[in-house]
């Protein structure tokens, strides 16, 4: 490998320098090595790091040295209008012409050709078409490689014949691409060859990063239709890499107080009497604030201060108790009963003091110790140690220890009495849906109401504030909620008086649709993160993409073709031109551009005035077929091959002196390659026939088809090659028909032999004695080194021409009844075809 591609690979991506060195080292890359180019370019570069690598030297290719030959094409089975009975043989020489009329089937055998060397351009091989579609189209190609026959039946339109891929084809088709199209040169030396490599790797790694990037498929749910005026569509839609943080952070949250206003904004939409709704709401403010109040008169009748005064109180009047208890020991004496001063007792004795001086003994004081009085409990006589009791027990009652006693009992039973009633559970429940209040909230209050009845309990009974649990701070945080709903119910109260008497129906609808679009897209959040991680991905691949890219590998490619390829391209296209005659057409080969690695080049008109004119438009019919031949054969023998050459009509729109050209360079071609010649040209078999000894052959149309091989017609043969063939041919069968079937059957014959021996020496005429510068149905009279061979000309030989001639037009026309003239015996014929084949060899050899 030259140093200055060294260079150039060391400065390319690592990839493409692995790349490099796999091609050099195995020639094809499989499947695992594509897979290891695919990591490399996804692995970060190292920044500032040239990494310098040797690789294997470019070998040359070696020069095929098979020499090939297309022996035959036969069997022909529903091919076109193709039917021949017989194969096609080529011959063994080097120099083959196929003569046919038009629609004589040249045309299908050249399809056939091109169809099975896999050439660019070939056309689908179509059966006849005025018969019903076959099951089965083929044919039988036997083809020679270096002395070996190999026979092949190529199914019509299967893949091409490898071997077969080296030939040359020339058609119409095929020469015009040189001029209208950029055309690739044949041969591509092995740097090139490399760079086209290089271009194919390039291009399979971009279809299987393609591949996986289009795997990459957008899952983004598609935003409905209605939202499309909102500016979250907008931005939903044209989400992308470049788009402000802010913007996607906008459509991927969603707060409270956003759900909180749509739900307002709804609500104020559906609201036909917005008054109506006004009042509604602060009813329902009413209820909160109402909750609110109880509740927090309860909480304040048990909170810490509450409790332990109300704890202070029992222990006071316990204490007050015990004292006025521990005084009723002075009673011991008259005492009888134990009990006394205790609750019970002194509930009984307040209940009989008031019995006595409401009913028993009205107006008069307690007990009533005058006379005969009676226990107010029993109804018995009191007797004076009863009355003396009665009278110590009330003294007992009534005084300062127990007045003490009973008054710390009444302010702490009155205390008991301002405890907080709870509400029964139905109604609590009832007041909580008046207030609108969710289920949370509701427990929350049944919760609180609990733990104050629990503490209202433990009040009647406890003495240590220790004994109590207060209720969590947490629970209470529902106060706040429940302010916070009546002040939001009163906002909504407020808005709804003003609505009442503005309200921009469509400025609100218009901003639920946007509240809608965002809080939809807030629900698309995930999938809003992964189509933001695919647009990353797709940016990476889009980068490894673009470091498969193959400007590079064409622009080198393009240094090396314009040194390897373009300068002997052009070279031999000049000398083409000269060699056909066509020097002085102003066209010149042109390399247009590298494509993928791809030199390609394409005829163009010299010194145009006006730009963008096609050169096919600008030239003559036969202009355009002599320069498109020439740039075909510039090309096709720049490279090494020893493939035959194929012409479809090569001098078709031709005039006579790019005809001869063009004939002495096939037959020059022919020294070294097989040459296939297609034509319908009479001229052609005339001139070809000049200048070499090609084996010439004849295809016509037959009742069952077209390309069927035969005699080639006698007007398309040399005339003293024709005669021989006449004499030992036709003439040695007629002799054998007069002797085994008589004269009857030879009539026939013999007439056509006698006519053909007239047409022969007609053609003679024209060829040998007037030296082929006049010929019937030829329009221009030809001299060039032609004329002086009339000195030739004796009055003998006109003579002689005239005396043939004359004999044998005799049986061209109508016999006289009288003198009929008898066709002539074998052996006369055999005389006078010996004549003219000894007077036409001393003529032409003649100074």
């Amino acid at each position: 490998m030259s140093g200055e591609v060294i260079k150039w690979l060391n400065e390319q991506h690592p990839w493409l320098q692995e790349t490099a060195s796999r091609i050099l080292s195995k020639g094809t890359l499989d499947d695992r090595d594509v897979s290891d180019l695919v990591l490399i370019i996804k692995a970060p570069i190292t920044q500032g790091v040239t990494q310098e690598r040797d690789y294997p030297r470019i070998e040359s290719p070696a020069v095929t040295t098979d020499i090939i030959r297309l022996v035959s094409i036969g069997e022909v089975q529903n091919i076109e209008n193709l039917a021949p009975r017989n194969s096609l043989v080529f011959g063994s020489g080097n120099l083959c012409v196929v003569y046919g009329c038009n629609g004589s089937g040249k045309s299908g055998y050249v399809r056939i050709l091109k169809k099975a060397c896999g050439k660019p351009g070939a056309n689908e091989l179509n059966p006849n078409v005025y018969k019903p579609i076959p099951t089965q189209q083929s044919c039988m190609i036997t083809y020679d490689i270096n002395g070996r026959l190999v026979p092949i039946q190529w199914v019509a339109n299967g893949d091409p014949i490898t071997v077969l891929a080296s030939l040359d084809i020339f058609d119409t088709l095929s020469g015009r691409a040189y001029i209208d199209d950029e055309s690739e040169p044949s041969y591509v030396p092995a740097e090139l060859a490399f760079f086209s490599d290089l271009v194919k790797v390039s291009k399979t790694l971009e279809k299987v990063l393609d591949t996986e990037q289009a795997a990459l498929g957008k899952k983004l749910p598609e935003i409905p239709a209605k939202y499309s005026h909102t500016e979250t569509w907008r931005t939903y839609i044209d989400m992308s890499l470049e788009m402000e943080p802010s913007k996607l952070k906008a459509i991927m949250s969603w707060t409270e107080e956003e759900s909180k206003k749509l739900a307002d904004l709804n609500s104020r939409l559906k609201t036909v009497d917005p008054s109506a709704e006004a009042r509604k709401r602060r009813n329902v403010k009413i209820q909160i604030d109402r909750l609110i109040s109880e509740l927090n008169a309860a909480l304040l009748k048990v909170d810490v201060a509450s409790c332990s005064k109300l704890i202070e109180l029992r222990q006071l009047a316990t204490e007050k108790r015990r004292i006025a208890s521990e005084s009723v020991k002075a009673l011991s004496s008259i005492i009888k009963l134990d009990g006394i001063g205790n609750q019970t007792w002194r509930a009984l004795w307040f209940a009989a003091r008031d019995y006595s001086i409401s009913a028993a003994y009205k107006d008069k004081p307690y007990p009533n110790l005058e006379g005969p009085s009676l226990c107010v409990l029993c109804h018995q006589s009191l007797d004076q140690d009863a009355k003396n009791r009665l009278r110590s027990l009330e003294s007992f009652v009534t005084g300062k220890l127990q007045s003490e006693a009973l008054v710390a009992e009444t302010l702490l039973n009155n205390s008991l009495l301002l405890l907080p009633k709870i509400p029964d559970i139905d109604a609590l429940k009832s007041a909580c849906q008046a207030a609108e209040l969710s289920d949370e909230v509701q427990k929350t209050l049944e919760t609180i109401w609990l733990k104050i009845l629990c503490i209202v309990e433990l009040l009647k009974t406890v003495f240590s504030i220790s004994d109590i649990s207060q209720i969590e701070p947490g629970l209470l945080g529902v106060i706040t909620t429940l302010r916070d709903l009546s002040r939001q119910n009163e906002d909504v109260a407020v808005q709804y008086d003003n609505d009442s008497k503005s309200f921009d129906r469509n400025t609100a609808a218009s901003e639920v649709l946007n509240l809608q679009a965002k809080e939809w897209t807030f629900q698309q959040s995930k999938a809003i993160s992964a189509e933001i991680d695919r647009l990353r991905q797709l940016r990476q691949y889009d980068g490894w993409k673009k470091s498969t890219g193959t400007m590079g590998i064409s622009k080198k490619a393009g240094e090396l073709s314009e040194i390897l390829i373009t300068d002997a391209y052009i070279a031999r296209f000049n000398v083409e031109l000269q060699k056909l005659g066509a020097k002085n057409i102003s066209v010149e080969l042109v390399k247009t551009r590298v494509a993928f690695g791809h030199s390609k080049h394409q005829v163009l008109l010299k010194g145009l005035v006006k730009k963008n004119i096609k050169t096919s438009e600008i030239l003559s019919e036969g202009e355009n077929r002599i320069v498109s031949l020439a740039a075909f054969l510039a090309d096709v023998t720049g490279k090494h091959s020893a493939s035959p050459f194929i012409f479809d009509d090569p001098i078709s729109s031709l005039d006579q002196s790019y005809e001869e050209k063009t004939i002495d360079r096939l037959v020059e071609l022919s020294q070294n390659r097989q040459v296939l010649i297609f034509t319908h040209r009479l001229s052609f078999l005339g001139m070809i026939n000049d200048r070499a000894d090609p084996n010439i052959l004849s295809i016509r149309c037959e009742p069952w088809g077209t390309g069927e091989p035969g005699e080639l017609p006698i007007f398309g043969k040399k005339p003293d090659g024709a005669l021989r063939n006449l004499k030992n041919d036709r003439l040695s069968k007629a002799r054998k028909v007069l002797q085994s079937e008589g004269n009857d059957a030879y009539y026939p014959l013999a007439k056509s032999i006698c006519s053909d021996i007239r047409i022969l020496m007609e053609r003679i005429v024209e060829t040998v004695f007037l030296a082929d510068v006049i010929q019937r149905h030829r329009r221009e009279v030809q001299t060039k080194d032609k004329v002086n061979n009339l000195c030739k000309i004796q009055k003998e030989d006109c003579a002689f021409v005239d005396e043939i001639v004359t004999k044998y037009s005799r049986y061209e026309h109508s016999q006289s009844s009288e003198a009929p003239v008898e066709v002539p015996q074998p052996d006369d014929l055999t005389e006078d075809i010996d004549k003219i084949l000894s007077w036409h060899d001393e003529f032409k050899g003649r100074e």
